[in-house]
């Protein structure tokens, strides 16, 4: 995935749902959007940082500047993750036609200014004016909000015997690699946190504990026909069970993870839009959780539901797991969950500045769906 197309097609979505009308025309830097300046653009909404993809690109002020000596009259936007009122003087300043702070609120602002600028357009076409609204989107990977901002995350855990654990052996009787070894020996001497592998032993005593919370789920785990699928159920009953934070073998820390008794901490995969709101994909590869907590509960709960509901009698595809099991279920559930006050979400930065995926996706097998 490219992180600059990313983020401006996923602006693009989210503006084409909200306003169909709309002409988008996307650039990555200020100067290529000034040679299609002659369009006559009825919106421009620009980005403050302006630099990614090419290092001696001219700044969101600057392209303001040169947007307004040749179309004064043209509404500009500016975003930037500046809470500055000094910032946002400046630009409003400079001639911007307002100033959006890049938070979780930000699609929403975006969207009552635009309405306001249609708005116009309407009362100019009614006035003999009539125009067909461009909208220039000079977006790149600062431009999207939600990727930048998440909750509060501690720098070390809150909790007194705090616990990294790893799954393995669950379907394989193959020794542990040097590079898995060789991931948990990084990730211990970074952040100096005791850890356990869970074997399947250990996961089948775990299915024995749940069962009372959530009937179902350890038959569940026998009858599912991918191994891929049975240890994303097995790190969720664990981590029901036992609380601490869960790690992939191939997630490396940069930093202690945080970790709490009272909480679920997340972290930011990657931003949507699906039917034109605001989408957070979770990661499902890494996430803590004290014992027995809600939250974790209910995505198992889902698992269940969504797995029980499946009517199609073929072997389990990618696009299967992804959905029944993967981090499609975990995504659903915090998105829909409305009182995150226990459910913490690292924003797309810091959860890269926590740790990382070295195999995302290794497990897929295409159209193989042979059990792995």
């Amino acid at each position: 995935m490219d992180d600059e197309a990313f983020q401006r097609e996923t602006v693009r979505d989210f503006i084409s749902n909200k306003f169909p009308q709309a002409e988008l025309i996307l650039f990555s830097t200020g100067e290529e959007a000034l040679h299609e300046i002659y369009r006559k653009p009825d919106c421009v909404i620009l980005d403050y940082y302006l630099d990614t993809e090419k290092r001696n690109a001219a700044n969101g002020i600057q392209i303001l500047e040169q947007i307004k000596n040749v179309l004064p009259e043209v509404p500009v936007i500016l975003l930037s993750g500046q809470e500055d009122p000094s910032v946002a003087a400046d630009i409003i300043k400079h001639g911007a036609y307002d100033y959006v702070v890049k938070n979780e609120s930000s699609f929403a602002r975006l969207q009552i200014l635009l309405n306001k600028i249609y708005g116009m357009q309407e009362l100019q076409g009614k006035l003999g004016f009539q125009r067909v609204m461009n909208i220039i989107l000079l977006l790149v990977v600062v431009a999207l909000v939600i990727l930048m901002l998440g909750d509060h995350i501690p720098d070390s855990p809150t909790v007194s015997n705090p616990m990294i654990y790893y799954s393995y052996g669950l379907f394989s009787n193959d020794p542990m690699s040097d590079q898995m070894q060789a991931t948990i020996q990084h990730n211990q001497t970074v952040t100096g946190l005791p850890y356990l592998v869970v074997d399947k032993k250990e996961v089948l005593n775990d299915l024995a504990a749940i069962e009372s919370d959530i009937p179902g789920i350890s038959d569940l785990y026998h009858n599912l026909e991918r191994g891929v699928a049975k240890s994303d159920v097995a790190r969720m009953v664990s981590l029901y069970i036992r609380g601490g934070h869960y790690a992939d073998l191939d997630v490396e820390f940069h930093a202690i993870p945080p970790i709490s008794d009272e909480m679920v901490f997340v972290y930011t995969e990657k931003f949507s839009v699906r039917k034109g709101e605001s989408f957070t994909r979770i990661a499902n590869y890494a996430l803590s959780s004290p014992p027995r907590h809600p939250f974790i509960a209910e995505v198992l709960c889902e698992i269940l539901k969504r797995v029980t509901q499946r009517t199609k009698t073929t072997k389990w595809t990618d696009k299967d797991i992804v959905r029944m099991t993967g981090p499609d279920v975990i995504s659903s559930v915090y998105n829909r969950t409305k009182d995150k006050s226990s459910v913490r979400r690292a924003s797309w930065m810091k959860s890269r500045q926590i740790l990382s995926h070295k195999s995302a996706a290794s497990w897929r097998k295409d159209k193989d769906t042979t059990t792995i």
